[in-house]
């Protein structure tokens, strides 16, 4: 589609908006200027040439239907990739916890981290001002 015709719609919704939030939750200009909103919304959708990778799609409906169910809030979800939508999904159903269980659960091998380099001794500082903020420490932890 012609990127100007998206720019307009874009447009269009940017002023519906702030002319919909003049207006009080309730009123019936409210509500005809949100279903207008909606209908430009799906236009541009539409025009940009919004076809989602199915599997996506389903994910992010299998997330909205639980959230619904549940009173959670819903957010955005098209940004998100498919591992992590599948993440988030197996984490508010309660199946895991963390990602090392979900990357255990979908067998995927991550590379661990190098151990944490250890705080050096004192002999071995760098500079007098680190030995002394190290001495503090351990003074004041006694």
């Amino acid at each position: 589609m012609d990127q100007h015709y998206i720019k307009d719609l874009k447009k269009a919704y940017r002023i519906l908006r702030k002319e919909k939030n003049e207006y009080k939750k309730g009123d019936e200009k409210r509500i005809e200027l949100h279903k207008k909103m909606k209908d430009i919304k799906q236009k541009i959708h539409k025009a940009s040439g919004g076809n989602m990778d199915p599997q996506k799609q389903i994910l992010i409906d299998k997330i909205i239907e639980f959230k619904t169910a549940n009173r959670m809030s819903i957010t955005d979800m098209n940004k998100f990739s498919i591992s992590e939508l599948d993440f988030h999904y197996m984490k508010i159903t309660g199946q895991v916890n963390t990602k090392d269980e979900y990357n255990k659960i979908k067998g995927i091998v991550v590379e661990s981290d190098p151990e944490p380099i250890s705080e050096l001794p004192e002999s071995e500082s760098h500079s007098p001002i680190e030995t002394a903020i190290r001495r503090i420490k351990r003074k004041d932890a006694f």
